[in-house]
């Protein structure tokens, strides 16, 4: 009988770290496709930016400027 429940308990633990690998890798994944849309300006040309767009963009570059 004991042997019966040491192998559930096994089968369970088992169970779990699968979920949890699984579970990360969506999360991962996630991630991933968050990244890939939030940034809209990687493709784009600078003269197809619009005046928000290049504010933005020189915002968050290194240089001089507020905020360095």
């Amino acid at each position: 009988m004991a042997t019966d429940q040491q192998q559930q308990q096994e089968r369970q633990s088992a169970q779990a770290a699968q979920d949890d690998q699984q579970q990360h890798a969506q999360q991962q994944q996630a991630e991933r496709a968050q990244a890939d849309t939030t940034d809209g300006l990687a493709n784009k040309k600078p003269e197809d930016l619009t005046p928000e767009e290049l504010r933005l963009m020189a915002d968050t570059m290194p240089g001089e400027g507020p905020g360095d």
